[in-house]
């Protein structure tokens, strides 16, 4: 998810290209898409957040490294739980010295853009369940 333009002063999540382009991204994830968000700015925030109310599948690319005694919020959590969310943190070594906020979270989009590159179809084969 990238959106990171105002258009006449107005903040992009309430212009028509975000609602066309939540509507857009909200519909892929009931059809079974997956969501890959860092989640920074105001728009990947709100659609991070709806895609965890309706229990849809995402990514989150958290910018904060997980450590040995860390855990989500609740949401997180139960959606961790239930499925529907993989949270994904750098580790703290192949963080880059970052000279601004604005670097790191480039950084950050970068590294959901390379997981969206990846295709991958696997054929599961379930024995003795059915």
């Amino acid at each position: 998810m990238f959106f990171h333009r105002r258009t006449n002063g107005v903040p992009t999540e309430e212009t028509d290209f975000w609602e066309t382009e939540c509507q857009r991204l909200i519909s892929a994830a009931n059809s079974g898409d997956v969501l890959v968000t860092p989640g920074i700015s105001e728009c990947e925030k709100r659609i991070k957040n709806m895609a965890l109310n309706e229990g849809l599948r995402l990514i989150h690319v958290q910018s904060d490294p997980i450590g040995p005694y860390w855990k989500p919020e609740r949401s997180r959590f139960d959606a961790c739980a239930s499925g529907s969310l993989l949270i994904l943190a750098p580790w703290p070594e192949d963080m880059p010295a970052f000279s601004s906020a604005y670097a790191r979270f480039h950084y950050l989009n970068q590294l959901a853009e390379a997981i969206c590159a990846v295709s991958h179809c696997t054929q599961v084969a379930v024995k003795g369940l059915q």
